[in-house]
C-alpha cells in the first residue's frame, strides 16, 4: 500500500499540533514549578510558541525545495541533451573545416602552378610548344602561295604537252 504526499502532510500537521500542545503543557509546568524559561539568548517559550507555525513553514519550504530540485534536474537533463546536440554539430563542422582546408591546399597548389606558368616569358612558352610567331606564319603563307603558282604552271605545261 502506497502512502501519498497528502497523507504524509496530514500526519506531519497532526504531529506538529501534538508537539505544540505537548510543548505548551511542558512550558506551563516549568513556569508553575518556578524554573526560568529563558537562559541567555535561549528562550524556551518563544521556541515552543513558534513551533506549530514554524513546522508548517518548514514543510512548505521542504515542498518548495523538492519542486525546485525537480525543476533543476529537468533543466540539467535538458542542458545535457542540448550539449550532446551541439557536440554532434561541432563534430560535423570540424569535419567540414578539415575538408575545406584540404580543398584549400589543393587550390593553392593549382594557383601556384598557374602563377608560375603566367610568369614564364611568352616567347619561351611559344618555343617550348613550337608555336610559330606572326612573321613565321606570314612567311609560310607567302611560300605556300608561291609554290601553288609554280605547281599550277607545271601542271599547265604538262597538260599542254600531253595533248
Amino acid at each position: 500500500m502506497s502512502v501519498g504526499p497528502d497523507v504524509i502532510g496530514a500526519l506531519s500537521a497532526l504531529g506538529a499540533g501534538f508537539t505544540s500542545q505537548l510543548g505548551k503543557v511542558l512550558l506551563s509546568y516549568l513556569r508553575d514549578l518556578g524554573f526560568p524559561t529563558k537562559i541567555g539568548k535561549f528562550d524556551l517559550a518563544k521556541i515552543l510558541d513558534d513551533s506549530e507555525s514554524s513546522v508548517d513553514e518548514r514543510l512548505l519550504k521542504i515542498d518548495q525545495a523538492r519542486q525546485n530540485l525537480t525543476d533543476a534536474l529537468s533543466a540539467i537533463e535538458e542542458l545535457g541533451s542540448q550539449a550532446s546536440r551541439q557536440k554532434a554539430e561541432l563534430e560535423v563542422l570540424t569535419a567540414a573545416v578539415a575538408h575545406a582546408a584540404s580543398e584549400k591546399a589543393a587550390v593553392t597548389n593549382e594557383l601556384t602552378t598557374i602563377r608560375t606558368l603566367a610568369n614564364l616569358d611568352t616567347r619561351s612558352v611559344q618555343r617550348a610548344f613550337a608555336v610559330p610567331t606572326r612573321s613565321q606564319r606570314w612567311f609560310e603563307r607567302g611560300f605556300s602561295f608561291c609554290l601553288g603558282i609554280l605547281a599550277s604552271l607545271i601542271a599547265s605545261f604538262i597538260f599542254d604537252w600531253w595533248r
